[in-house]
Protein backbone atom coordinates (compact mmCIF):
# COMPACT_ATOMS: atom_id res chain seq x y z
CA UNK A 1 0.00 0.00 0.00
CA UNK A 2 1.59 3.48 -1.07
CA UNK A 3 2.54 5.56 1.85
CA UNK A 4 2.84 9.30 2.43
CA UNK A 5 6.38 9.05 1.42
CA UNK A 6 5.55 7.63 -2.18
CA UNK A 7 3.13 10.61 -2.81
CA UNK A 8 5.45 12.79 -2.06
CA UNK A 9 8.43 11.63 -4.16
CA UNK A 10 6.07 11.28 -7.22
CA UNK A 11 4.72 15.15 -6.68
CA UNK A 12 8.77 16.31 -6.59
CA UNK A 13 9.40 13.79 -10.34
CA UNK A 14 5.89 15.71 -11.42
CA UNK A 15 7.20 18.87 -10.70
CA UNK A 16 11.10 18.51 -12.30
CA UNK A 17 9.62 17.27 -15.54
CA UNK A 18 7.28 20.29 -15.60
CA UNK A 19 10.06 22.67 -15.00
CA UNK A 20 12.12 21.20 -17.80
CA UNK A 21 8.95 20.82 -20.40
CA UNK A 22 8.67 24.84 -18.88
CA UNK A 23 12.58 24.98 -19.69
CA UNK A 24 11.80 23.56 -23.17
CA UNK A 25 9.28 25.98 -24.09
CA UNK A 26 11.20 29.24 -23.19
CA UNK A 27 13.97 27.73 -25.31
CA UNK A 28 12.01 27.43 -28.13
CA UNK A 29 10.41 30.78 -27.73
CA UNK A 30 13.79 32.16 -27.26
CA UNK A 31 15.10 30.71 -30.85
CA UNK A 32 11.69 31.51 -32.15
CA UNK A 33 12.80 35.52 -31.70
CA UNK A 34 16.11 35.47 -32.17
CA UNK A 35 16.15 32.77 -35.23
CA UNK A 36 19.10 30.11 -33.42
CA UNK A 37 19.37 27.15 -34.16
CA UNK A 38 17.62 25.20 -31.43
CA UNK A 39 19.31 22.74 -28.38
CA UNK A 40 19.25 19.06 -29.25
CA UNK A 41 18.73 18.78 -25.14
CA UNK A 42 18.82 19.93 -22.23
CA UNK A 43 22.71 18.88 -21.36
CA UNK A 44 22.99 21.59 -24.23
CA UNK A 45 22.02 24.53 -22.29
CA UNK A 46 24.99 23.52 -19.90
CA UNK A 47 27.90 26.16 -19.24
CA UNK A 48 30.22 24.97 -21.43
CA UNK A 49 33.19 26.37 -18.96
CA UNK A 50 30.75 24.73 -16.11
CA UNK A 51 33.60 21.19 -14.71
CA UNK A 52 31.39 18.85 -15.31
CA UNK A 53 30.41 16.51 -12.33
CA UNK A 54 31.09 13.02 -14.23
CA UNK A 55 34.53 11.67 -15.87
CA UNK A 56 34.02 11.37 -19.35
CA UNK A 57 36.87 8.66 -19.45
CA UNK A 58 35.24 6.94 -16.78
CA UNK A 59 34.87 2.97 -18.09
CA UNK A 60 33.97 -0.13 -16.27
CA UNK A 61 36.86 -2.27 -16.74
CA UNK A 62 39.57 -2.94 -14.22
CA UNK A 63 42.97 -2.59 -14.15
CA UNK A 64 44.10 -5.20 -15.13
CA UNK A 65 42.23 -5.21 -18.45
CA UNK A 66 43.61 -1.61 -19.24
CA UNK A 67 46.59 -3.03 -18.39
CA UNK A 68 45.66 -5.42 -21.11
CA UNK A 69 44.41 -3.31 -23.67
CA UNK A 70 47.82 -1.21 -23.26
CA UNK A 71 49.75 -4.04 -24.09
CA UNK A 72 48.44 -4.62 -27.49
CA UNK A 73 50.47 -4.05 -30.52
CA UNK A 74 48.84 -1.35 -32.45
CA UNK A 75 47.12 -1.41 -35.62
CA UNK A 76 48.84 1.99 -36.51
CA UNK A 77 53.19 0.94 -37.38
CA UNK A 78 54.55 3.46 -35.21
CA UNK A 79 57.45 5.76 -36.86
CA UNK A 80 60.34 4.33 -35.83
CA UNK A 81 63.98 6.15 -35.11
CA UNK A 82 67.05 5.88 -37.52
CA UNK A 83 69.64 5.68 -35.60
CA UNK A 84 72.88 6.50 -37.32
CA UNK A 85 75.78 3.72 -36.63
CA UNK A 86 78.51 5.30 -34.11
CA UNK A 87 81.28 7.27 -34.95
CA UNK A 88 83.80 4.88 -34.12
CA UNK A 89 82.40 2.71 -37.14
CA UNK A 90 82.64 5.47 -39.89
CA UNK A 91 86.08 6.43 -38.74
CA UNK A 92 89.37 5.27 -40.77
CA UNK A 93 91.31 3.27 -38.66
CA UNK A 94 94.87 4.85 -37.80
CA UNK A 95 96.92 2.46 -37.39
CA UNK A 96 96.69 -0.99 -39.68
CA UNK A 97 99.09 -3.64 -39.44
CA UNK A 98 100.18 -5.12 -42.89
CA UNK A 99 101.45 -8.26 -41.98
CA UNK A 100 105.11 -7.17 -40.57
CA UNK A 101 104.52 -4.44 -37.94
CA UNK A 102 102.07 -1.50 -37.14
CA UNK A 103 101.73 1.22 -39.27
CA UNK A 104 100.25 4.85 -38.54
CA UNK A 105 98.07 6.12 -41.08
CA UNK A 106 96.90 9.45 -39.54
CA UNK A 107 100.09 10.70 -37.28
CA UNK A 108 97.67 13.61 -35.78
CA UNK A 109 94.45 11.00 -35.10
CA UNK A 110 97.32 8.88 -33.38
CA UNK A 111 99.12 11.52 -31.15
CA UNK A 112 95.58 12.39 -30.10
CA UNK A 113 95.01 9.11 -28.92
CA UNK A 114 95.30 7.29 -25.66
CA UNK A 115 97.92 4.44 -27.71
CA UNK A 116 100.74 7.45 -28.09
CA UNK A 117 103.26 7.78 -25.58
CA UNK A 118 103.37 11.09 -24.01
CA UNK A 119 106.91 13.16 -24.56
CA UNK A 120 109.60 12.13 -22.39
CA UNK A 121 109.52 15.40 -20.55
CA UNK A 122 112.65 14.34 -17.68
CA UNK A 123 114.35 14.01 -20.90
CA UNK A 124 116.66 16.94 -21.27
CA UNK A 125 116.89 17.05 -24.83
CA UNK A 126 113.36 15.49 -25.64
CA UNK A 127 112.37 18.44 -23.09
CA UNK A 128 114.09 21.21 -25.20
CA UNK A 129 112.34 19.43 -28.85
CA UNK A 130 108.76 19.56 -26.66
CA UNK A 131 108.77 23.43 -26.18
CA UNK A 132 106.69 25.95 -27.77
CA UNK A 133 106.97 26.61 -31.15
CA UNK A 134 109.19 23.63 -32.47
CA UNK A 135 106.72 21.88 -33.96
CA UNK A 136 105.32 24.95 -35.59
CA UNK A 137 109.17 26.20 -36.88
CA UNK A 138 109.40 21.94 -38.37
CA UNK A 139 106.23 21.99 -40.21
CA UNK A 140 108.14 25.28 -41.98
CA UNK A 141 110.74 23.45 -43.06
CA UNK A 142 109.20 20.14 -44.01
CA UNK A 143 105.74 18.47 -45.21
CA UNK A 144 102.92 18.26 -42.03
CA UNK A 145 103.36 14.79 -41.46
CA UNK A 146 106.78 13.83 -41.97
CA UNK A 147 107.29 17.62 -39.37
CA UNK A 148 105.17 15.83 -37.26
CA UNK A 149 106.95 12.37 -37.33
CA UNK A 150 110.51 14.13 -37.01
CA UNK A 151 108.91 15.85 -33.91
CA UNK A 152 107.98 12.72 -32.05
CA UNK A 153 110.98 11.22 -32.79
CA UNK A 154 112.90 13.79 -31.14
CA UNK A 155 110.51 14.00 -28.41
CA UNK A 156 110.33 10.56 -27.08
CA UNK A 157 113.50 8.88 -25.90
CA UNK A 158 112.90 5.30 -27.10
CA UNK A 159 109.59 5.34 -29.56
CA UNK A 160 109.70 5.46 -32.60
CA UNK A 161 107.71 6.12 -36.17
CA UNK A 162 109.51 5.48 -39.13
CA UNK A 163 109.00 8.54 -41.65
CA UNK A 164 109.15 6.31 -44.76
CA UNK A 165 106.83 3.49 -43.59
CA UNK A 166 105.44 5.17 -40.65
CA UNK A 167 106.30 1.66 -38.52
CA UNK A 168 105.72 2.59 -34.95
CA UNK A 169 108.29 0.61 -33.06
CA UNK A 170 110.66 0.78 -29.74
CA UNK A 171 114.34 1.33 -30.19
CA UNK A 172 115.91 -2.43 -29.61
CA UNK A 173 112.89 -4.33 -31.29
CA UNK A 174 113.27 -7.04 -33.70
CA UNK A 175 111.62 -5.39 -36.96
CA UNK A 176 111.24 -7.43 -40.17
CA UNK A 177 112.71 -5.98 -43.01
CA UNK A 178 110.42 -4.68 -45.45
CA UNK A 179 112.06 -6.27 -48.80
CA UNK A 180 112.98 -9.84 -47.19
CA UNK A 181 110.50 -10.13 -44.05
CA UNK A 182 113.30 -11.45 -42.45
CA UNK A 183 113.65 -10.42 -38.67
CA UNK A 184 116.22 -8.07 -37.88
CA UNK A 185 117.30 -7.72 -34.30
CA UNK A 186 119.74 -4.79 -33.56
CA UNK A 187 121.22 -6.25 -30.61
CA UNK A 188 122.36 -9.11 -32.26
CA UNK A 189 126.04 -8.84 -33.12
CA UNK A 190 125.69 -10.17 -36.94
CA UNK A 191 123.45 -7.02 -37.05
CA UNK A 192 125.57 -3.69 -38.25
CA UNK A 193 125.34 -1.37 -35.73
CA UNK A 194 124.52 1.59 -38.13
CA UNK A 195 120.53 0.37 -38.15
CA UNK A 196 120.27 0.75 -34.46
CA UNK A 197 122.18 4.55 -34.65
CA UNK A 198 120.15 5.24 -37.51
CA UNK A 199 116.77 4.25 -35.59
CA UNK A 200 118.09 6.79 -32.58
CA UNK A 201 119.13 9.77 -35.13
CA UNK A 202 116.13 9.68 -37.58
CA UNK A 203 113.63 7.05 -37.26
CA UNK A 204 114.24 5.40 -40.32
CA UNK A 205 113.98 2.04 -39.46
CA UNK A 206 115.70 -0.09 -42.36
CA UNK A 207 118.73 0.63 -44.75
CA UNK A 208 115.62 0.28 -47.18
CA UNK A 209 114.18 2.96 -45.73
CA UNK A 210 116.96 5.33 -45.49
CA UNK A 211 117.68 4.05 -49.42
CA UNK A 212 114.46 5.77 -50.11
CA UNK A 213 115.16 9.13 -48.28
CA UNK A 214 118.24 8.97 -50.00
CA UNK A 215 116.60 9.42 -53.34
CA UNK A 216 117.15 12.99 -53.66
CA UNK A 217 120.85 12.55 -53.41
CA UNK A 218 121.50 11.70 -56.96
CA UNK A 219 123.01 11.08 -58.36
CA UNK A 220 125.13 10.29 -54.76
CA UNK A 221 122.86 7.78 -53.82
CA UNK A 222 125.42 5.43 -53.18
CA UNK A 223 127.58 7.78 -51.31
CA UNK A 224 125.34 9.09 -48.75
CA UNK A 225 124.03 5.71 -47.98
CA UNK A 226 127.72 4.64 -47.39
CA UNK A 227 128.94 7.78 -45.76
CA UNK A 228 125.86 8.85 -44.13
CA UNK A 229 123.88 6.02 -43.18
CA UNK A 230 123.89 5.58 -38.77
CA UNK A 231 126.31 8.71 -38.55
CA UNK A 232 125.88 11.64 -37.22
CA UNK A 233 127.08 15.81 -39.19
CA UNK A 234 130.50 15.25 -37.01
CA UNK A 235 130.84 11.53 -38.16
CA UNK A 236 130.34 12.18 -41.63
CA UNK A 237 133.02 12.80 -44.34
CA UNK A 238 133.13 16.31 -45.80
CA UNK A 239 133.02 14.79 -49.30
CA UNK A 240 129.56 12.79 -48.80
CA UNK A 241 128.61 16.24 -46.94
CA UNK A 242 129.17 18.43 -49.66
CA UNK A 243 127.54 15.94 -51.57
CA UNK A 244 124.45 15.87 -49.28
CA UNK A 245 124.39 20.26 -49.13
CA UNK A 246 125.28 19.83 -53.49
CA UNK A 247 121.73 18.10 -54.35
CA UNK A 248 119.83 19.83 -51.56
CA UNK A 249 120.27 23.57 -52.46
CA UNK A 250 117.23 24.45 -50.53
CA UNK A 251 117.77 23.33 -47.14
CA UNK A 252 121.39 24.95 -47.60
CA UNK A 253 119.87 28.11 -48.13
CA UNK A 254 117.42 27.48 -44.80
CA UNK A 255 119.87 26.67 -42.59
CA UNK A 256 122.59 29.66 -44.58
CA UNK A 257 120.20 32.53 -45.24
CA UNK A 258 117.10 32.02 -43.08
CA UNK A 259 113.40 31.82 -43.97
CA UNK A 260 113.60 35.13 -45.97
CA UNK A 261 115.50 33.55 -48.40
CA UNK A 262 113.13 29.95 -49.04
CA UNK A 263 110.18 31.12 -48.30
CA UNK A 264 109.70 32.01 -51.99
CA UNK A 265 111.02 28.57 -53.13
CA UNK A 266 108.39 26.83 -50.97
CA UNK A 267 105.78 28.13 -53.00
CA UNK A 268 106.80 25.95 -55.70
CA UNK A 269 107.73 23.35 -53.46
CA UNK A 270 105.46 20.74 -55.32
CA UNK A 271 107.20 20.29 -58.93
CA UNK A 272 110.81 19.77 -56.77
CA UNK A 273 112.51 16.27 -56.40
CA UNK A 274 112.77 17.38 -52.25
CA UNK A 275 108.65 17.14 -52.24
CA UNK A 276 108.04 14.52 -54.52
CA UNK A 277 109.98 11.97 -51.92
CA UNK A 278 107.34 13.74 -49.23
CA UNK A 279 109.99 15.28 -47.91
CA UNK A 280 111.94 11.98 -46.65
CA UNK A 281 115.65 13.62 -48.46
CA UNK A 282 114.82 16.81 -46.23
CA UNK A 283 114.82 14.67 -42.99
CA UNK A 284 117.73 12.75 -43.27
CA UNK A 285 119.84 15.67 -44.01
CA UNK A 286 118.38 17.77 -41.29
CA UNK A 287 118.38 14.90 -38.71
CA UNK A 288 122.33 14.20 -38.98
CA UNK A 289 122.10 17.28 -36.83
CA UNK A 290 121.79 17.03 -32.68
CA UNK A 291 119.40 20.34 -32.99
CA UNK A 292 117.80 19.78 -36.20
CA UNK A 293 119.24 23.09 -37.21
CA UNK A 294 116.55 25.05 -35.08
CA UNK A 295 118.70 27.05 -33.22
CA UNK A 296 120.15 28.41 -36.76
CA UNK A 297 116.14 28.93 -37.65
CA UNK A 298 115.40 31.02 -34.26
CA UNK A 299 118.41 32.92 -34.86
CA UNK A 300 117.54 33.59 -38.43
CA UNK A 301 113.82 34.56 -37.45
CA UNK A 302 114.65 36.48 -34.78
CA UNK A 303 117.02 38.37 -37.26
CA UNK A 304 114.00 38.90 -39.78
CA UNK A 305 111.84 40.40 -37.29
CA UNK A 306 114.27 43.31 -36.46
CA UNK A 307 115.70 44.12 -39.76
Amino acid sequence: MPGPRNGKKKRQQQAKKEKQLKAKRDAQTDVASTGAQPPDSVDDLRDPYERPEHNEHFTNESNDEIAANNARPSVVPQETKQTQPPESVLQQPFITDPGNGPRVKDVSAYLSSFFCIPPDIKDPICAAFAAMGVLEMLMMALPREVAIITWYNRTRRTSRICPACQRIYKLGDTLLDPVSNMPVDPRDPSTPKHVFLEQKISGLCSATCFLLASYSSQPHITEVMRGAYGRSEDEIDNDVYNMMGSTDLVTATMILDGPASWKGILRDRKGTDEFRDQGLGRVMRLTRCEDLGLRIFERALTKDMYT
